[in-house]
Parts: C-alpha cells; structure tokens; sequence
C-alpha cells in the first residue's frame, strides 16, 4: 500500500541521514550504498549502539524506534542547525532531489 511504501521511504532516509552526518564528521567515503553501513560501523566517535538501533528501527518501522534513533544523536553531540529550520531543509532538499530524477 501507499502508507507502507511511505514508511518504508521516511526510514532509509532517515537512517541515511543520521548516517551521513556521523561519516561526514569523520570524512569517511563510501562508494556507494552497498558499502555505506559497512564504512558507519567503522566510524570512531558515533552513539553508542546507533548500528543496532538502526537495524532495530528497520525490524519494527515503529515511530518510537524512529524517535530513539533521534534522541541518539541528538544526545550525542550537537550539531548546528539550519537558518531556516531543520523541516525546511529537508523538505527542499527531498524536493531538489526528486528534480533531478
């Protein structure tokens, strides 16, 4: 169904991004996304359990999964915000990237 395919889509890409930002951190590449999990397990200074906490989420797909993972980093060191807001930023970027398709 619809709703589940929007589940499944706010999950990877929210685990990407917590991802991204943690390697980015660290300058750490990935070739592409087959290796990116491998590349974050060996990232030196991320949450604790944040690996585990990801594949939990992806189990469930429950929004308290979701939520913990947020928590984690948020928790875990703070990272500058956005001028315009975090929910701005991603709704312009996810609008930009669907352009380019």
């Amino acid at each position: 169904s619809q709703t589940k395919y929007l589940i499944y889509e706010s999950a990877t890409k929210l685990i990407l991004s917590i991802g991204r930002l943690i390697l980015a951190d660290y300058r750490i590449l990935y070739p592409n996304r087959k290796w990116f999990f491998l590349e974050l397990q060996k990232a030196p200074d991320k949450p604790v359990g944040i690996c585990e906490a990801m594949e939990a989420f992806l189990d469930t797909l429950s929004i308290p999964a979701g939520h913990q993972l947020i928590q984690m980093m948020e928790g875990h060191k703070e990272y500058p915000l956005p001028p315009e807001g975090m929910k701005a930023r991603i709704a312009q970027e996810s609008t930009l990237n669907l352009e380019e398709w």
